[in-house]
């Protein structure tokens, strides 16, 4: 006997937030980035600012009590707990970019965009595991974002940045989970 169904057989979720309280939140990730600024540096691969192999785990404690409510939402909704691996900021100067890249193979990575300009920067484009089933083509994704916008992504995901043309540098703050 058959039986006669559709259904997924892979799935990736993204979950994409505002960010609750955002104007406090934004001052407290403000006051964090200007006391480690000193420690940012521009990766020599795809030329973005980052402190991601300096201070990725001393920003571990303020980055999970600044997103206690979002990571919670997040936990609640997926129904597993988790806790923050790693963090780090990135600032995307003209015509700085992020190459295509991955977290690993394992939990979750979340990127916040604390200065963010939707007519003057592009979002993350994130990057299908496989391709477009009929024609062979490389499926991606991108989120409409505002300043204060969230999302949690499973960390195999590949994803990038464009070049940024305008003046105005972008700023994001980016963690990974593991589950716990």
């Amino acid at each position: 006997m058959t039986a006669d169904y559709n259904d997924y057989m892979f799935y990736a979720p993204i979950y994409h937030y505002a960010v609750r309280d955002w104007k406090n939140k934004k001052t407290s990730l403000m006051e964090l980035y200007n006391r480690i600024d000193r420690n940012l540096e521009r990766k020599d691969d795809d030329s973005v600012i980052t402190n991601y192999h300096k201070d990725s785990l001393s920003m571990i404690e303020s980055i999970s009590e600044i997103f206690t409510d979002e990571i919670n939402l997040f936990c609640g909704k997926v129904q597993s707990r988790f806790k923050l691996a790693c963090a780090w900021f990135e600032l995307t100067d003209k015509h700085a970019y992020h190459s295509m890249h991955n977290h690993g193979c394992t939990g979750y990575s979340s990127v916040c965009y604390i200065k963010y300009n939707s007519d003057e920067h592009k979002p993350t484009h994130f990057m299908s595991p496989f391709p477009n089933f009929l024609t062979g083509l490389q499926l991606t994704y991108t989120p409409e974002v505002d300043e204060g916008s969230i999302i949690f992504f499973p960390s195999y995901i590949s994803h990038f940045t464009e070049p940024n043309l305008s003046d105005e540098n972008r700023l994001i703050v980016s963690f990974n989970l593991q589950s716990v």
